[in-house]
């Protein structure tokens, strides 16, 4: 039992992480860029697009960022949408936290992350794969309907879709789950 709560808060803390780097808000940011990188978009309906794009932020002692190939911006839908994407969040603690993913999209008015193509998050000896993960703000709800491995050391589980509550560090497998102690399935 404690293993599991362990594990459950590690992924708590990572998944936290992941969508802090991200940066619903802080993305915005970019659009103070300055530098050849930018450049105008070629659609009337995005209004910034960025190559090659690096953020960093300092929030406390906490200090994260994301690379993406190609970042672009709709202010009129408050969208914004990174390809080539990725994450990583260097703790207060020491502790690093890593992510990436083919694409990531954040609405800031819905309140909604969303990562998809491949997407691999690293937390010490954590890691989640999966081929998406959607983040309600509102309801600090992770979900995917895709098939996802998580591992902490020797404990791999896996399922077909999942929920994960961060707020009641409640972790719910869909169907086909495995779980798998030491060893590789």
């Amino acid at each position: 039992m404690g293993g599991t709560f362990k594990v459950l808060r590690a992924l708590k803390v990572m998944t936290l992480g992941v969508f802090v780097a991200i940066g619903v808000y802080g993305l915005w940011g970019l659009v103070g860029h300055r530098g050849p990188a930018l450049k105008k978009a070629p659609s009337p309906k995005v209004d910034l697009e960025v190559q090659k794009a690096s953020y960093t932020a300092y929030a406390g002692d906490t200090h994260w960022g994301f690379e993406a190939e190609e970042v672009s911006r709709w202010a009129e839908k408050e969208v914004l949408i990174a390809k080539g994407l990725r994450l990583w969040a260097n703790l207060k603690d020491g502790r690093r936290l890593e992510a990436e993913a083919g694409q990531g999209k954040a609405s800031q008015t819905e309140g909604v992350v969303e990562l998809q193509g491949g997407v691999k998050v690293r937390f010490q000896d954590l890691e989640l794969e999966a081929e998406a993960l959607t983040y309600q703000v509102r309801d600090s709800l992770l979900r995917s309907p895709s098939s996802v491995r998580v591992r902490k050391g020797d404990l791999l589980l896996q399922g077909q879709g999942f929920s994960f509550d961060l707020d009641g560090r409640r972790l719910a497998l869909g169907g086909g789950v495995k779980a798998v102690l030491g060893g590789r399935p």
